[in-house]
């Protein structure tokens, strides 16, 4: 009987162990799965590029390896929408940026909830951008510029890279401050509306502060101001803000962050928020960011929640007054 007893117990315990065994091994399995990084835009870009840049500074710091995966299509919605589908493991990420905030207002039909499809893990970071004027229009100054603009309503016409871009709505967003009315053309891309303003034909532009860059150089095009205190640095330190120079309060930038599927265990989210701050405090990813015009900036999954709500409303006020809609 004594015996029997033993051997139970020995049973028991060579399963208990086996058991736990084999979790640990699933779970060792679980933690050497790459993390999917998806980028919603195609490779070339500055979210490609921020995803190439931490790559491997996440994945060290995550434990985990990193694949970044490309998923271009509908102004980011259609690689957005993978990870809000995706199992909320924490092994599915998307490195959005600020039109994530502006798509819900701008497509009539969205495939997902841009704030309830998704718990944020971190914002990573921003950049500004300057206003640029063409050298055939006759102001050097912000103030110029609006006293000249009120005095040709609607004679003025700005250059961006679409419909709902950030160019497009940091424009508008400096119309309606300034009181004064311009003209929205579009464009496919950054590049081709800088072109028809260093040709003569758009009169004003306000691109990213990587893509203003030939503007400091180039005689045809002078940037007259900055739009935010993010990327108010280097080449461009010189130069105004607009909120100093002509319209009081202006202040524009755009953010990039990081989201995992709605339902993510927190304590996936706060170990993914750590990994990726550690990540972004490496000199190396700095740098490489900074040369593109990328400044860190960081913030816990809580305070870039209420970031996000905060900016998809007022965002959503923005295009609302431009009547900006894409199909």
């Amino acid at each position: 009987m004594r015996r029997q007893k033993m051997m139970a117990n020995f049973l028991r315990s060579t399963r208990f162990i086996l058991a736990l065994a084999t979790g640990l091994c699933a779970f060792a399995a679980h933690a050497a799965d790459p993390v999917r990084l998806v980028v919603p835009f195609a490779a070339g870009g500055t979210q490609d590029l921020m995803a190439r840049v931490i790559q491997n500074a996440l994945g060290q710091a995550l434990g985990e390896p990193i694949i970044v995966e490309n998923r271009a299509g509908a102004g980011g919605t259609v690689g957005t929408a993978t990870v809000a589908a995706s199992a909320p493991n924490g092994k599915t990420l998307a490195l959005v940026a600020s039109n994530h905030a502006s798509n819900p207002w701008l497509y009539p039909k969205m495939p997902y909830d841009a704030l309830a499809s998704f718990a944020p893990v971190a914002m990573i970071g921003k950049t500004g951008f300057a206003l640029v004027v063409s050298s055939a229009l006759p102001v050097h100054t912000v103030a110029e510029l609006v006293d000249y603009a009120k005095r040709h309503p609607n004679q003025l016409n700005y250059a961006s890279a679409g419909n709902g871009s950030n160019g497009h709505l940091g424009m508008a967003l400096f119309a309606q401050m300034a009181g004064i009315q311009l003209q929205h053309i579009p464009f496919k891309s950054t590049g081709e509306a800088m072109t028809d303003v260093l040709a003569g034909r758009s009169h004003l532009i306000m691109p990213a502060t990587i893509g203003a860059v030939l503007a400091v150089s180039d005689k045809r095009a002078r940037i007259l101001g900055m739009t935010s205190k993010v990327g108010h640095t280097g080449m461009f330190a010189n130069f105004p803000l607009v909120a100093d120079a002509g319209v009081q309060g202006f202040n524009y930038d755009a953010w990039y962050g990081l989201l995992a599927p709605a339902g993510t265990p927190r304590a996936r989210i706060e170990q993914l928020h750590a990994a990726a701050e550690k990540a972004m405090r490496q000199d190396s990813v700095r740098d490489a960011l900074q040369k593109a015009g990328i400044e860190p900036a960081l913030m816990g999954p809580n305070e870039f929640a209420a970031f996000l709500a905060a900016d998809y409303a007022e965002t959503g006020k923005l295009v609302k007054s431009t009547g900006a809609r894409l199909e």
